[in-house]
């Protein structure tokens, strides 16, 4: 029954957390409090209900009964722990990186209300992030769409153990990362147009490429 219940909850956490991140929803937040008001403040509004839905599902994950289906430390070597914790940590720190490649400070909405605090032009914000006229990624996002929640997966799936919540929330994470990753270049889509659509027929959408995105070659057919 525990799972049920928090399979429910996460579904709906969930589902709530990626619509409230579409445009259609943004434009009906702009209209009801003002576009300066919108442009200045929603993006930390965003994270912070993110941030709130997260907490809940995990702390309700961690209060599931632990029914182990399998245990790596009755039959691996500490080597090959060393080797999957080693790839854990570069998983996280590529998280942080792909993160604060975004752009840290807009990402979490600090800029937004530091420009209003300090009555900077709100203009530049198309909605509440600033956009140029062409999709110009980098680092990370030259080799895959999503790298954060690639790596996200990477980490939570190389655990020591295998319970049946890890399964549970493994397969919560990728209905929503599939979901999650759709709504996002949707709104890219709509942002940017021609140039993000010519970069996501040349980027894988999670698995990472060797070869670097390179906006001057003929997109895939």
């Amino acid at each position: 029954m525990e799972f049920v219940v928090f399979s429910i909850i996460c579904f709906f956490l969930l589902s709530a957390q990626i619509y409230i991140g579409t445009n259609q929803f943004k434009d009906g937040v702009a209209k009801v409090i003002g576009e300066k008001a919108f442009k200045a403040s929603y993006r930390l509004f965003y994270i912070l209900l993110s941030l709130i839905a997260y907490i809940v599902c995990i702390k309700l994950f961690l209060q599931l009964p632990r029914v182990e289906i399998y245990n790596l430390e009755d039959s691996v070597s500490n080597l090959v722990f060393l080797i999957i914790d080693t790839i854990r940590f570069i998983a996280l720190f590529l998280i942080i990186e792909a993160l604060w490649e975004l752009d840290l400070y807009e990402f979490l909405g600090i800029k937004q209300i530091w420009y209003f605090l300090t009555k900077k032009d709100l203009t530049i914000f198309k909605r509440n992030r600033i956009r140029d006229k062409e999709f110009i990624p980098k680092g990370l996002y030259l080799r895959h769409r999503h790298p954060v929640y690639f790596y996200m997966f990477i980490f939570f799936i190389l655990d020591r153990s295998m319970t049946v919540s890890n399964i549970l929330f493994i397969v919560i994470f990728t209905i929503y990362y599939n979901f999650s990753a759709r709504q996002q270049e949707a709104r890219f889509m709509e942002d940017y147009g021609d140039s993000y659509k010519k970069y996501q027929q040349k980027v894988n959408k999670f698995l990472p490429m060797f070869k670097r995105f390179s906006a001057h070659e003929q997109p895939k057919k």
